[in-house]
């Protein structure tokens, strides 16, 4: 889903006219010794994520990637986060997309 998200995000700044960001991820995805501490660090993301969606929506003006960027903004908040949140409980139940392990 990422990479999908990601081939979209290129296609509309294309579109417009606006220059791709660098990634600077690349070759630093972090390890985690636990499931408990990546989840944890999910939460973080996810909230960071829902984060930077909103400070986007403070210049974009274009309608498409403002609908574009409020819906990944409330997937991170509404989604990924509270599963997030669940799976560093230890209280995920397996009820979503994914295999709950």
């Amino acid at each position: 889903m990422k990479n999908e998200k990601s081939r979209f995000a290129v296609f509309i700044f294309d579109l417009t006219g606006i220059q791709v960001p660098k990634d600077e991820w690349y070759n630093k995805v972090p390890t985690f010794s636990t499931q408990k501490e990546a989840c944890a660090a999910g939460v973080s993301a996810a909230i960071d994520n829902a984060k930077i969606y909103d400070g986007f929506l403070t210049f974009v003006k274009e309608q498409d990637i403002v609908d574009t960027f409020k819906r990944l903004r409330n997937a991170s908040q509404d989604n990924h986060l509270p599963a997030f949140q669940r799976c560093a409980g230890g209280t995920g139940q397996g009820q979503g997309r994914g295999k709950g392990k």
